[in-house]
């Protein structure tokens, strides 16, 4: 029996059902051996196991994963566009602005709950997703009209990246339905 050390080797002699479950593990890894050999099947036990302690052990961002960090980074971005917006406009249309930075405010919080907690990103997805459509048409209408110009409507592009990054973040977070019978 190979172990991580004397103490894990004292407690399995002294602990019945800590020796039973190392002796049954033993004997599957044995029969999954003795199946693979048998049926000309690699025995990817210990190379899938050596993956899984590097996985484990690398790197932050790694670990972590790079869809994550660029939601968190979109975040931060639109926090600061949401700071421009809330300081910004004259008499006339300071009220537009600080309804628009507030939606930015609330878009940024709700990535940055994704980038902390991903089984957030189903739920973020319809959100985001309606914000981009609006933005888009919006942005298309008054671009049309001459009453915006193309250059200014590029930070929306925030909200389009976000979605592209959420969207394959969601589709591993999607719930499944459960039906329940009732007697």
């Amino acid at each position: 029996m190979a172990s991580d050390g004397p103490a894990v080797d004292d407690h399995v002699r002294a602990c019945a059902g800590c020796a039973g479950w190392v002796g049954a593990a033993e004997s599957l890894a044995a029969r999954v051996a003795e199946v693979a050999e048998r049926d000309h099947h690699p025995d990817l036990v210990a190379a899938t196991l050596g993956t899984a302690a590097t996985t484990a052990a690398g790197p932050w961002w790694r670990t972590v994963g790079w869809r994550r960090i660029a939601l968190a980074g979109i975040a931060v971005a639109q926090l600061v566009l949401a700071a421009s917006s809330l300081s910004a406009g004259d008499e006339h249309h300071a009220h537009h602005y600080h309804e628009l930075g507030a939606w930015e405010a609330a878009l940024a919080v709700g990535l940055l709950a994704v980038a902390w907690r991903p089984a957030r990103a189903w739920g973020m997805l319809p959100l985001v997703a309606a914000v981009v459509l609006a933005l888009a048409v919006a942005t298309t209408a008054d671009v049309i009209a001459g009453q915006a110009s193309f250059g200014r409507e590029l930070s929306h592009l925030l909200a389009v990246v976000a979605l592209v990054v959420l969207r394959p973040l969601a589709a591993g977070t999607r719930p499944t339905l459960r039906l329940v019978r009732t007697a």
